[in-house]
């Protein structure tokens, strides 16, 4: 991730099926590792607080989701108050690098 001028703005979290929050973030860290061991469709949520997300007004901010290695979502930023991003997770347990991120 890659904040704007306000990082403190930024939250986010990621929600398992069965509804559990896996460990959230604040403040626009460069890059965050989250053990998924729960099968079904993960939510990951990014809110801005003050609506504006992290790109372009102040600084050029964005973000992306790699899991298993793999990039899953690439932002741009531009999402505003917040977004929502759904993706599965197979049966296998797994615990994301530290290269990859949020």
């Amino acid at each position: 991730m890659t904040a704007d001028q306000y990082p403190l703005e930024i939250t986010w979290s990621v929600v398992s099926p069965s509804g559990a929050e896996i460990p959230d973030g604040e403040g626009g860290a460069a890059s965050a590792s989250v053990a998924i061991c729960e099968p079904g469709t993960h939510q990951f949520e990014i809110i801005d607080s003050f609506g504006d997300g992290i790109c372009c007004g102040y600084g050029l901010g964005n973000y992306s989701l790699s899991l298993d290695g793999e990039m899953i979502h690439d932002s741009n930023g531009r999402y505003g108050a917040g977004e929502t991003v759904d993706f599965d997770v197979d049966d296998t347990c797994f615990v994301s690098p530290g290269g990859d991120s949020f």
